[in-house]
């Protein structure tokens, strides 16, 4: 199936997590998801929900290893559409909202 993928990350503290998490996060998404193939949706919602975990525990090793500041992070707020269907996650206080004709619907 055919997919797209969009991501925001709002960094707080400095710009180093969610520079990380958007220069990561597809990546381990596409891992997850192939790993959960052929593709269900409850496979999906899993693999968004391991992609999370993961990219946030690389994180904190980067900067162990790097010795930056965990003092910063970043929310992460992901749309991910395969074939007719939407999937959308969020970390952290950033939403996504959507615009349906004149109706607006939080959608995380």
């Amino acid at each position: 199936k055919e997919w797209s993928y969009f991501g925001l990350f709002d960094g707080h503290g400095g710009r180093g997590a969610s520079e990380y998490v958007s220069e990561n996060m597809h990546i381990l998404l596409f891992d997850e998801l192939v790993k959960h193939s052929p593709l269900t949706s409850q496979g999906i919602l899993k693999a968004i929900m391991t992609s999370f975990d993961v990219v946030n525990k690389r994180l904190r090793r980067h900067f162990e290893e790097k010795r930056i500041n965990m003092s910063q992070g970043c929310t992460a707020t992901i749309a991910l559409i395969i074939g007719r269907n939407l999937y959308v996650a969020n970390v952290g206080d950033s939403r996504a909202v959507g615009r349906f004709g004149d109706e607006s619907m939080r959608l995380s």
